[in-house]
């Protein structure tokens, strides 16, 4: 079981650890990157990874939290800085 899923039928979201946050945020910047330096659609990414920002959401992390952890694992918006927070929490 993923450490960040969120149990269908308690509706519970687990509390993660800074390593699984930390883990989490590198998976996401992961599959973003595309073979060749390009890069994927915030949307096409966040998908599989709902349960990642419920989660994190749960910690008490911001969406501009949010999005500096993602930069510092290395997921970026188009200008290379962060992912605007009104991009990130309305593509989530």
């Amino acid at each position: 079981m993923c450490p960040y899923v969120k149990d269908n039928v308690t509706g519970i979201v687990w509390v993660l650890t800074n390593k699984q946050i930390e883990a989490g945020a590198k998976a996401i910047a992961e599959d973003m990157m595309l073979p060749g330096g390009g890069r994927k659609k915030l949307s096409r990414v966040v998908s599989d990874h709902l349960d990642w920002f419920d989660a994190v959401e749960a910690r008490g992390l911001t969406w501009a939290d949010m999005s500096r952890l993602l930069l510092a694992a290395g997921a970026h918006g188009s200008d290379g800085g962060t992912i605007p927070v009104g991009t990130l929490s309305s593509t989530v």
